[in-house]
């Protein structure tokens, strides 16, 4: 990976908490509970990793009023007897 690249990792709350508790030099293993498909981001900067965003959540309240109107639609579709098509 060149110098100043970015990695994703996806993973479990189990890993997360440990990674995050090595970093910040935290004695327990377990200090939070991630929230399903948040961001936690860190950057590593001049020999030093910075925690710029812990259990970041802003975007899924986006994804779930898509989810919703979809879920509105639907059931508007189906009570007045034409289903949409499916996609």
């Amino acid at each position: 990976m060149p110098i100043g690249g970015r990695v994703t990792v996806l993973t479990h709350a189990a890993p997360i908490n440990v990674y995050l508790s090595m970093m910040l030099g935290l004695s327990a293993d377990m200090f939070f509970l991630p929230i399903p498909a948040a961001l936690n981001i860190v950057q590593f900067s001049a020999g030093r990793y910075t925690l710029q965003a812990l259990n970041e959540s802003g975007h899924l309240a986006t994804a779930l009023a898509g989810l919703e109107l979809q879920l509105e639609l639907s059931q508007a579709s189906v009570r007045n007897g034409s289903p949409l098509p499916v996609q």
